[in-house]
């Protein structure tokens, strides 16, 4: 019995996190649909012995993917702007990627994304090799989304 629990949290894990060597580890991908688009969320921790930075992201499932920052104008009005030169990971920083701040923004959709479709995102770093891990869609608000972060 007790192998079978760890059997099962260690199938979690692998399911919920994907690693680059030993240096970036992302844990808890999903992405939501905003009709012809969509946005992807992740935790990010850098373990590695030096800052890296996260330069961009492609998809098969979109013509283009871009970081995007949302954050709150001085009228109150949330905008939404590319992240220029890409996202800071200091070393040891855990970022996350959640609404209302950091994510992954998919323009162009092949075709419409659908709850429980699976989609396979590259990431690319200045110094972590490209990252490849499948993204599971989510119905907008469907599953828990951690607090938007500032840690850039």
């Amino acid at each position: 019995m007790i192998r079978m629990i760890l059997a099962a949290l260690a199938a979690t894990f692998l399911a919920t996190a994907a690693r680059a060597g030993a240096d970036v580890e992302i844990h808890h991908p999903y992405a939501i649909t905003t009709g012809m688009g969509g946005a992807i969320y992740f935790a990010i921790h850098n373990h590695g012995d030096a800052p890296d930075r996260l330069i961009g992201a492609s998809s098969p499932a979109a013509a283009m993917l871009q970081i995007h920052q949302s954050k709150e104008d001085a009228n109150g009005v949330m905008t939404m702007t590319e992240v220029a030169g890409g996202l800071a990971l200091p070393q040891g920083a855990d970022i996350t990627l959640a609404p209302g701040g950091y994510h992954i923004m998919l323009m162009g959709l092949v075709k419409p994304l659908k709850p429980g479709d699976t989609i396979s995102v590259t990431l690319t770093f200045e110094t972590t090799p490209p990252m490849t891990f499948d993204v599971p869609v989510q119905a907008p608000g469907a599953m828990f989304q951690p607090k938007a972060t500032d840690d850039n």
